[in-house]
Formats: C-alpha cells, sequence, structure tokens
C-alpha cells in the first residue's frame, strides 16, 4: 500500500502499524513453511514429495491421474502459485493447477487446460516434454517437431484469468529441442536444441526467445552435440547465465560438454564448449551453498555401467565450471534421470524410470533423510520421468487473517485511548 504525504496524521499512524504487522506474519508464514517440497510425474500420475514433514513413513501423495492413452503427462514446473504439467499426446496440452492443503493432504485442484496450439489450428506445439514458467504469471513449453518446423509455446492467462489464455507460438524450424529456462527478469528464456550445420551433424544450439519471438540463435560449437539440458544461475550477470549440458563432446559419445550463455545477450561464454570427462549427462540444475555456486548433474558414466550424480563448482573468477573439481555420488538407479535443486540451495532432487525419489544435502553431498535406501520407492512398475522443486506461496488461513486483523485493532484501540 501507498503511503501518500497529505494523509491525517492518524491514517500514518494506522499504516505504521499495519505495514510492520504484516511483515510479522509474512515471515511467519514463510518460517512455518519449513519442509522442501518437489513434484514428479509419471507417465499417468502427478506426486508431491516433501523432504520431512508428517505424511508418514513414505513422505509422498499422489495428486493427479489420468487415463492411459488419452494423455500422457510429462513435464512439471511451479511458479510458487501454480502448478504446470504438460499433456504429452499428440496434440500437446498444458494443465495449469494448484496444489490444496500442502501441509496437510494435498490435494489437486484444476484450474484450466490450454491447448498448446495458434488460434487457427495450423501451428502446435506436438508432444511437449520440457516447460519453464517465468516468474510474471506466463510459462514456456518445449516439444517435437512438426515437419520441417519445431514449434514451442509461450501461455499466460489473461490479467491473471486462467479462463482466457493467450497462446504465442514459435519456431525453431529443423531443430531437436531438449529444454528451456528462464532469466532473472522473467522477460526472456533460453532454449537448448540441437540441428544439423554444414559441417557438425547434430550440433548443439541455444535460442533466446521472448514469449513467442526468437531474437537470436547461436551454435555451441565446438565440443557441444546433442544438446540435453539447460539451467540457469540467475545471480550471475545482467540477467543470469544458461548452462547447457551436452550428451556428447565428440562423436564418440566418451564424454559431454558443458557450456554457458549469457541470457542478456543470448551469446556463449568462452571459445569453446568444456568437455565433462566421465560423465555423460542427462539433466542439469543449479544451486548455491553460501557464496560458491554449482551444478548439479545426473547422468552416467562414460561406460553407461553406472548412474551418477555431480556437484560440479563454478569458478568464482569467471563461471565457467570446473569439472576436475567435481565430486561424485554413485546412485542406486541406471537409467532415465532428471534433477531439480531447492531454491535454498539447500537440496537437490533426483528421479528415475525405475520409481525412486532421492534427495541429497548439496553441503555434504549426502543423502538425506528420511529416505531409505537412497531414495522412496513408489513400486514395481511405476516410473518417474520428470521432477520440479515446488516452492509453494502458502495462502494464509482465514483464522490466522482473524488473528492479524485481531492484533491490529487490539493495537488501533490502545493507542486512541492513550491519545
Amino acid at each position: 500500500m501507498k503511503r501518500r504525504h497529505d494523509w491525517p496524521h492518524g491514517r500514518r499512524r494506522l499504516g505504521s502499524l499495519i505495514v510492520p504487522g504484516l511483515l510479522l506474519f509474512a515471515s511467519c508464514a514463510a518460517h512455518a513453511a519449513g519442509p522442501h517440497f518437489a513434484l514428479a510425474t509419471t507417465a499417468t500420475e502427478l506426486f508431491v514429495f516433501r523432504d520431512q514433514g508428517t505424511w508418514g513413513a513414505k513422505s509422498w501423495s499422489r495428486l493427479l491421474g489420468v487415463n492411459p492413452g488419452s494423455a500422457a503427462l510429462a513435464g512439471v514446473a511451479a511458479d510458487g502459485s501454480y502448478v504446470y504439467v504438460v499433456d504429452n499426446s499428440a496434440d500437446g496440452k498444458l494443465i495449469v493447477g494448484r496444489v490444496a492443503d500442502l501441509l496437510g493432504t494435498p490435494t489437486w485442484v484444476e484450474v484450466a487446460t490450454v491447448a498448446l496450439q495458434s488460434a487457427d489450428g495450423s501451428k502446435k506445439v506436438k508432444s511437449p516434454t520440457r516447460l519453464a514458467p517465468d516468474g510474471r504469471g506466463g510459462v514456456y513449453v518445449i516439444g517435437g517437431s512438426q515437419g520441417a518446423n519445431s514449434y514451442f509455446a509461450y501461455v499466460k492467462p489473461t490479467a491473471g484469468d486462467w479462463a482466457l489464455p493467450i497462446v504465442s507460438i514459435g519456431d525453431l524450424p529443423g531443430s531437436v529441442m531438449a529444454d528451456v529456462a528462464v532469466g532473472r527478469l522473467g522477460t526472456s528464456a533460453i532454449i537448448a536444441h540441437s540441428k544439423d550445420t554444414p559441417t557438425t551433424t547434430r550440433a548443439s544450439h541455444a535460442s533466446k526467445v521472448v514469449e513467442g519471438d526468437v531474437s537470436s540463435t547461436t551454435d555451441l560449437s565446438p565440443l557441444c552435440l546433442n544438446a540435453r539440458a539447460v539451467a540457469v544461475v540467475q545471480a550471475l550477470g545482467a540477467d543470469g547465465y544458461a548452462y547447457v549440458v551436452n550428451y556428447n563432446s565428440d562423436s564418440t559419445r566418451t564424454k559431454g560438454s558443458v557450456r554457458a550463455v549469457d541470457i542478456a545477450t543470448g551469446m556463449p561464454r568462452g571459445t569453446q564448449g568444456i568437455e565433462l570427462p566421465d560423465m555423460i549427462p542427462e539433466d542439469v540444475t543449479t544451486f548455491a551453498v553460501g557464496q560458491d555456486y554449482y551444478l548439479g548433474i545426473v547422468g552416467h558414466d562414460a561406460a553407461l555401467q553406472r548412474a551418477m550424480v555431480w556437484k560440479v563448482p563454478l569458478s568464482a573468477d569467471d563461471w565457467t565450471p570446473l569439472p576436475g573439481s567435481a565430486v561424485s555420488r554413485e546412485l542406486p538407479i541406471t537409467t532415465g534421470h532428471q534433477a531439480a535443486a531447492s531454491s535454498d540451495g539447500e537440496v537437490l532432487w533426483y528421479v528415475s524410470e525405475t520409481g525412486a525419489m532421492g534427495v541429497l544435502d548439496t553441503a555434504s553431498w549426502t543423502a538425506m533423510a528420511p529416505p531409505v535406501a537412497n531414495g522412496w520407492f513408489l513400486g514395481e512398475g511405476i516410473r518417474l520421468e520428470n521432477v520440479a522443486e515446488y516452492p509453494p506461496s502458502l495462502i494464509p488461513e482465514p483464522s490466522s487473517l482473524a488473528s492479524l486483523g485481531g492484533l491490529i485493532a487490539a493495537v488501533v484501540s490502545i493507542r486512541r485511548r492513550r491519545r
């Protein structure tokens, strides 16, 4: 609430009481949030996990299920208010919802389902796979190819109303899109993708996009082939640095690579990709421990025999990855990894197609309690395929708001009596 200097003195005093009260309440609400939460999907179900709490020994809850064949859940993301899940069926859709009673028995509340296509239906995001909210109410979604075209979508509500969504469609012709991440300002995103060039097959590229428009595309070669994932350290540079991990640094698949992109300019940093010895990446996330920044990379060793998760520090001089100083941890699972770090940098979540969810303490790089045998196991035949952090914005209960109102009224009454 904006204060006006021409208000009567009494109203100024009331404002001086209300604002601290609201700040105190916000502080208490934030403190009460406590546990770290993550979302994960199988092809037909959406789950929410937390690393501590009162859901029982399993510490997870099923939120959403769809009928096999009619829909196929894939990428998942959240912006604190909404949860977004993509339907990976041929004509892709974005499912928008909320999580109710998060600290009790979490339940799914659907808000909208949005077709990922242009108004005339001529441009569609086929088989969407990954998505990234921009923190301003919109979300980017990438998918497969439609002939020679590779469409992505930017979706946002009209004046906050998801009953009237706005869908902007962009195109990266001849590309295989891998992942998307948004800069700190929320005004642009980086899409990591691969496409053939006159000299290289499946060369990795990074495109800077603003809603449905492509503002620039750059080749990340050399030493960057088959882009696999991208994650952003938002605190760096003018709008964050995006780190694109690649399945190959050369054609023999003996090691992966990583290259940073300045989101503000859309240009890569350095002269070439940085090889990741003995690392074949499948996904990447970023986190900070104190003043130090890291990449969390999940994947396999070069022999494709061990599943691994690496903690790769970034140089404090120029924020380039230092794979020679990485700390590794072998995972109990072998395929289909994804990872996500909490916004406070304290935990890293990982999933696998075997139905296991694990969480690591990022400082010590050790498994956290309560997971048993390095992770929660949902059961035979369940394949967890996607994971995202869930940083919820807790909505105060009516009783809490009433208590706050009573506290403010009491203080105002006391001040009036003293006058």
